[in-house]
């Protein structure tokens, strides 16, 4: 997440909060905070979101997990998915609830069913590592592929790790190399990182079958 929740606001929700922020400069923060919250409490889910961020983040309010659950259960009751994300987050980390695996990935499976790629890549982890679900390749790979189509780096980053060590698939470094370079164009660093080395092995292994000629063996 943004490391400011104003920023959140305005990514999420566009022209509703836009204006609250532009009128930031004239009244305070926390009276801002506090349009929010009556927004929240009529039914804006998105609000009620960010106002949960705002909380988890401490971002001009103390830090309170307790108030960041409460606000962000309610925006994913109401719909907002990415909410559902970000308290399975909560769940999972131990964060103003008791930590529960198995109910951080129902929220993240709600929160992809609901279109948020966050949502699926967390959810693909969870099966990858057998973290409050039974360890699944296949499951973790479609999600994981989900994520990416969805623009969340980590899933094309995590796809791309399978299809390198064949797992769960056969395994390509073609497409590892093309599911990093994703997660590399979406600003992962670790991506970026992966896919120099990567591209540095298979130039070197493509080398020594080139020396070798067709058919030789290549200890990877």
């Amino acid at each position: 997440m943004a490391p400011r929740c104003f920023l959140l606001a305005l990514l999420l929700m566009g022209g509703i909060i836009a204006a609250d922020i532009a009128r930031a400069e004239s009244s305070s923060v926390l009276e801002l905070i506090a349009q929010w919250k009556v927004a929240c409490d009529t039914g804006n889910a998105k609000t009620c979101g960010v106002l949960g961020c705002t909380y988890q983040k401490g971002t001009d309010v103390k830090q309170d997990y307790f108030q960041a659950v409460s606000y962000y259960r309610q925006a994913c009751q109401g719909g907002f998915a990415k909410s559902c994300s970000f308290l399975g987050g909560m769940y999972d980390n131990g964060e103003g609830v008791k930590q529960d695996f198995s109910q951080a990935a129902n929220l993240y499976r709600q929160a992809c069913a609901g279109g948020d790629a966050l949502g699926c890549s967390h959810l693909g982890w969870m099966y990858d590592t057998s973290r409050g679900v039974s360890q699944d390749d296949l499951q973790a790979a479609d999600l994981y592929r989900q994520a990416c189509a969805g623009g969340e780096a980590t899933g094309c980053n995590n796809l791309g790790v399978m299809y390198k060590h064949g797992q769960g698939m056969s395994q390509s470094d073609t497409d590892a190399l093309m599911y990093i370079a994703k997660a590399c164009d979406l600003q992962l660093e670790e991506g970026c990182v992966a896919y120099a080395e990567l591209k540095r092995i298979t130039s070197n292994h493509a080398e020594e079958r080139a020396d070798r000629g067709p058919g030789a063996r290549v200890r990877e």
